[in-house]
């Protein structure tokens, strides 16, 4: 042993008594800070997202420091032929080697203390708890520490293995084969995604794990598997290492050498089983839902029938068993019109069915469940039919040629159950997926055919350890006694329900209802949009006669796979926004929100008429509805009158355009022009409760209908003559702004 740490002292001053060396680890921390430096608006502030897209590629970059002193170290007097009188030292080639090793490692770790410092720093600033900054860092350095010890070793056995300075070269082409290359053309191009073990830091150009409230959940089985295989590589390559030194030279311990270089192989293929069973497991469920999707075409929907209400209990076990019991109302014609067919994800396997709490005969094939209640007479009406199913929720996806992800994941800390995905009884045959095949590759997409009406929703989720969250209301629960079936019982009416649960924080303000639910990386960023929100929404409040709509929570956080799928989801009740680095909570979703509370749709188009010849043909809604925003300006935070437009933000009228622009151009809107002079005057003179009087009628009149099919507003026609005339009346009354 004082052999073994006499050897370390040595590498340890061979490696710190080198500016270059330790200068390094400082300039990381310095290009990670100035990073991080340049989150602000109108950019995502997501810490996490940031420090990702920081660790993706820069960390990646540092592990060229590993390759080049893991070569250097060995190249330095093992493989030196003028250091060969080295072997004739009682200093075995196992205690040089590991010795180097460890130093190495050492070394390393500073640039783990660098982003770890740096990374704590800033989040602090952006007032994240301490548990949550000490969650990410753990798994940060882990991931740092498993990357730079398999880079090291891999290095140090290429300059043990090949002789000469090509080992240079050979071990820079595998430090960009294992990083790059390997995760852009092997990975991710050819779907090989069990390959992913061999890229040598782990964090992926597109990975689950950039999604903070669930990627380090979803991936912490992946993950491990993954660490145990890279841990019995490395052990094998220290292995071979010595076995090789070993043999320049005559040695008694070669042959055992050898040996336990065979003995580490077979525990290195060991160690890959659970990472590749687990993969297998993925491929095969993939492939089954691909073969029903193919079987199921292009027939769209069969047999939708309305639902009155569902009742649905769902139970997680420790190991993320689910066991579900779904209820449903139903017409007692459709149930005479047996089969009655439900989709339902795959994942689970129906065991029971009852009609009336009656058992009754059913089947299930993919995600097909067919029902047949005919056998149970005489039914009621509604008929009550339930199914009870169980199965490891779990559906793991890929789009082909891009990344893997999850379309429904549940465990006792962990939900992630979006409606589309199918986790309850959808009526009809609907298809749950549905298959692409365009550039020659097969992608599987859920078909998100959502039934069209409403129904009365009761669930109730236990088992759960974190809070859970759902596009429905709270609802009261049955047992007074449990805070925890408080947490998670739901209730309301909605076409589709949601259930999410993980790493996401409350913000909210003193008396006010309004919640943004989101990732604690988000938590200033949020405080900051709630804060602008809530005022405007007291400003509002203040002079409406109709009351506003309801909008209790905002959920803002990053969703599983493609951002594309979901933009913005209005619901009842709340307002779901998927977040990326240029779809954050900027003016446009502010001005989303409140269209929310003023209009009951988040529609952010605009459709003003631009041709003065017709100016009475167009309805002027959407004008009206722009001078809400307009008066807030010039009222509530009296601003000047370019000052108000340019406030007023919306999306950019190109996609060139990244950013939001200012919505107001006089020349393209004349009808707008002539409106807002009007108010212009009348604030002038002090007639704002005028103003409001007339927002206020049209407004109760209605300046948006939303359409029952595609849920897009439709306008209703308000001529420029019906403003004037409102305007007229109101401002003929002397009694009116009183």
């Amino acid at each position: 042993m004082n052999k073994w740490f006499k050897s370390f002292m040595l590498e340890i001053r061979m490696i710190f008594t080198q500016p270059l060396f330790l200068l390094l680890p400082i300039l990381f921390g310095i290009w990670f800070a100035f990073d991080l430096s340049a989150i602000s608006p109108p950019r995502s502030e997501d810490l996490y997202h940031f420090a990702y897209d920081f660790h993706k590629v820069k960390q990646t970059l540092s592990l060229g420091v590993a390759v080049f002193l893991g070569m250097h170290m060995v190249r330095r007097d093992l493989k030196k032929p003028s250091y060969d009188w080295l072997g004739s030292l009682p200093v075995s080639s196992a205690t040089l080697l590991t010795a180097k090793y460890a130093a190495g490692v050492l070394y390393l770790t500073l640039f783990t203390l660098a982003m770890s410092m740096v990374y704590a720093a800033f989040a602090l600033m952006r007032r994240m708890t301490l548990p949550e900054i000490g969650t990410y860092l753990t798994f940060f350095g882990l991931q740092y520490e498993w990357s730079y010890g398999v880079t090291l070793a891999l290095a140090m056995s290429l300059a043990v293995f090949i002789k000469g300075r090509v080992a240079y070269l050979i071990g820079f082409n595998a430090w960009m084969f294992g990083t790059f290359f390997m995760d852009i053309f092997i990975v991710s191009q050819n779907d090989l995604y069990p390959l992913k073990t061999f890229h040598l830091n782990q964090f992926f150009r597109h990975s689950p794990l950039e999604q903070e409230v669930w990627g380090m959940r979803l991936a912490q089985k992946e993950i491990w598997f993954s660490r145990l295989f890279v841990a019995a590589f490395i052990l094998l390559l220290m292995v071979l290492m010595i076995a090789v030194l070993k043999g320049i030279r005559p040695s008694r311990t070669y042959r055992w050498w050898i040996g336990l270089s065979a003995a580490s192989f077979i525990l290195a293929l060991a160690a890959f089983l659970p990472y590749g069973l687990l993969w297998q497991e993925r491929y095969q469920a993939f492939a089954e839902k691909a073969k029903d999707a193919a079987a199921m075409g292009t027939r769209g929907v069969v047999h939708r029938f309305p639902i009155r209400s569902y009742e649905i209990d769902l139970m997680v076990n420790p190991q993320g068993e689910l066991s579900v019991s779904a209820s449903m109302e139903i017409p007692k014609e459709e149930v005479e019109k047996s089969p009655l067919p439900f989709t339902l994800n795959p994942i689970f396997h129906v065991t029971e069915a009852f009609a009336d709490g009656q058992a009754v005969p059913f089947s299930q094939e993919g995600d097909l469940v067919r029902v047949n209640p005919s056998t149970h007479s005489p039914p009621s009406d509604p008929v009550r039919i339930t199914l009870r199913y169980t199965g490891k929720a779990i559906d793991w996806n890929y789009d082909s040629g891009l990344y893997d992800y999850f379309h429904a994941f549940v465990d006792e800390k962990t939900v992630y159950l979006r409606a589309e995905a199918g986790w309850y009884p959808l009526a009809g045959e609907t298809g749950l997926y549905h298959i692409s095949s365009g550039s020659g590759k097969e992608k599987l997409f859920l078909n998100n055919h959502l039934p069209t009406h409403a129904s009365q929703f009761t669930v109730r989720i236990y088992g759960v350890k974190n809070k859970v969250y759902s596009t429905l209301p709270e609802g009261k629960t049955r047992d007074p006694e449990s805070n925890q079936d408080d947490q998670n019982h739901f209730a309301g009416e909605a076409n589709a329900v949601s259930l999410y649960s993980g790493d996401l924080t409350e913000v909210k303000l003193p008396q006010e209802s309004t919640v943004v639910i989101t990732s604690p990386s988000n938590r200033l960023e949020a405080e900051r949009y709630l804060l602008r929100f809530t005022e405007m929404k007291r400003y509002y409040t203040g002079w409406l006669e109709k009351p506003l709509n309801p909008l209790q929570r905002i959920f803002y956080f990053s969703p599983l796979g493609n951002p594309q799928n979901f933009f913005e989801e209005p619901g009842p009740d709340y307002y779901l926004i998927a977040e990326s680095t240029f779809h954050n909570l900027d003016e446009r979703q502010l001005v989303n929100a409140v269209n929310k509370l003023l209009f009951n749709d988040i529609e952010p188009r605009t459709f003003f008429s631009e041709e003065p010849s017709d100016v009475t043909n167009h309805s002027i809604a959407s004008e009206i509805r722009f001078a809400f925003y307009y008066l807030y300006g010039r009222d509530a935070l009296h601003l000047t009158r370019q000052e108000a437009m340019d406030s007023i933000r919306m999306p950019p009228d190109s996609e060139e355009k990244r950013f939001p622009t200012p919505i107001y151009n006089p020349e393209r809107h004349p009808v707008l022009n002539p409106i807002l002079e009007e108010i212009d005057r009348a604030i002038d003179a002090g007639k704002t409760e005028q103003v409001k009087k007339v927002l206020n009628h049209f407004r109760s009149k209605g300046l948006t209908r939303m359409d029952d099919e595609s849920h897009e507003p439709l306008y209703p026609r308000i001529t420029l003559e019906d403003w004037h005339a409102v305007w007229k009346q109101v401002f003929a009354n002397p009694m009116s702004g009183r």
